[in-house]
């Protein structure tokens, strides 16, 4: 799939004086997207930064991997800038820093704004993190 589809932004331009090279993006943003793809969301990607602006799909996303880490009414929808802020400080707080991923103001600035690709940089991170740990703590059974 080229990028552009499917909510992914398009492929990085090519490094000056090398036609035909590619910038080295560590594990690559196709692989992020092709990971992201694996998780049922509760909403159509449309335009990859902005759909994962206010932390939602992020929450989403490690709740598929790790269902006991994330309670997700705790984050809402949201346009509001100040909404977004907030759902990104809960989301570090109660999870990104269990997984080692803990993320900076200037970070959260721009997932809000949705620049800098810093959605597909904080998804790759979460990524490595999910492989690289131990797996979830089975369910809590009820009973004596």
């Amino acid at each position: 799939k080229k990028g552009g589809e499917r909510g992914r932004p398009p492929p990085p331009p090519e490094e000056e004086g090398r036609p035909g090279a590619v910038r080295n993006l560590g594990m690559g943003y196709e692989e992020v997207y092709e990971w992201v793809d694996q998780v049922p969301l509760t909403r159509v990607r449309k335009v990859f930064a902005r759909d994962f602006s206010d932390g939602c799909l992020v929450a989403e996303v490690i709740k598929h991997f790790r269902p006991q880490s994330v309670d997700l009414h705790n984050y809402r929808e949201s346009l509001s800038a100040a909404r977004k802020m907030e759902n990104w400080t809960v989301l570090n707080q109660k999870v990104l820093r269990k997984l080692g991923v803990e993320i900076g103001k200037q970070e959260i600035e721009h997932l809000c704004a949705g620049t800098d690709r810093a959605a597909e940089k904080l998804l790759e991170r979460i990524k490595a993190s999910i492989e690289s740990g131990p797996p979830p703590p089975p369910p809590k059974r009820g009973g004596p």
